[in-house]
């Protein structure tokens, strides 16, 4: 039986049985929700779809647009934990940061290689960091961790005094995940934790950081990446019937904006040490 990631007890509520990411539970000591990883949540298992590189940036420029509203910061090192391919370096390194990355994976660490981007093909915690970093972020990369309190301390050690943490994550809260229950879109096979504002909250504050916001955010996506979650993720035949219809009328690469509500972007400062 896992543990909560968080406090470590064992005793826990079952939320949701056999969902994508495995068993959901809620722990009886502290609340917070996590996955038992089982069936389709075992091994890498890379997006079948991804979205233009500029629909990736407009999304990234966003949350650095945040982050400098919050804490003025606009410039100076960043890492990137968990980059995938690259597209959130990008933004940044155009933003006028100096970009570093960490992918697990090889096939995206080596993507992100040859846009030009520095990425060492690592785990958080295994990685040679040498700080201090004025930005770590995790763009959906915290769910994925197997210890997210390990992870925020070594965050808090690699961060200047005056640096900031900037998070986004699924937000388990949403009126969405209600409705949809065990097919919510944000199960998914390596996603292993799941936050609520509380328990994110928390988790900041008992690892040495000050939360600033944590708010919902919406994401920019393209009527292709919609058709293709639609046919994963909840009906083949709904998704299959949305892609020849937006190829049909030549909507492919148009996009909209959406806000269901289900992700949360968190902007955090060090507490300064005694």
């Amino acid at each position: 039986m896992r543990p909560c990631p968080l406090c470590r007890a064992v005793h826990r509520t079952t939320l949701y049985r056999a969902t994508r990411s495995g068993d959901v539970h809620r722990c009886t000591a502290c609340g917070f929700v996590y996955a038992d990883p089982t069936g389709e949540s075992a091994g890498p298992r890379l997006p079948h779809c991804k979205d233009s590189v500029e629909v990736y940036e407009l999304n990234a420029a966003h949350r650095l647009a945040v982050l400098k509203t919050i804490t003025g910061i606009d410039r100076g090192r960043l890492l990137d934990v968990g980059c995938f391919d690259g597209s959130f370096m990008l933004a940044a390194q155009r933003l006028g940061f100096d970009v570093e990355g960490l992918e697990p994976e090889a096939e995206p660490a080596a993507e992100a290689r040859a846009r030009g981007l520095s990425v060492q093909q690592s785990t958080f915690e295994d990685a040679d960091l040498r700080g201090p970093f004025d930005v770590v972020a995790l763009i959906h990369s915290l769910e994925h961790l197997p210890d997210p309190w390990a992870a925020l301390e070594r965050a808090r050690s690699l961060l200047s005094d005056r640096g900031a943490l900037l998070i986004e994550t699924p937000n388990f809260a949403c009126l969405s995940r209600r409705l949809l229950g065990r097919r919510w879109r944000q199960f998914i096979h390596d996603h292993a934790q799941f936050f609520e504002p509380d328990s994110l909250r928390r988790l900041l504050e008992r690892t040495g950081f000050a939360p600033r916001t944590i708010r919902t955010v919406g994401k920019i996506a393209s009527l292709r990446l919609l058709a293709d979650r639609v046919e994963r993720y909840y009906s083949g035949a709904a998704g299959r019937v949305l892609h020849r219809g937006f190829d049909r009328l030549g909507w492919t690469d148009r996009t909209l904006a959406l806000n269901l509500g289900d992700i949360m972007l968190a902007v955090a400062t060090p507490v300064p040490r005694a």
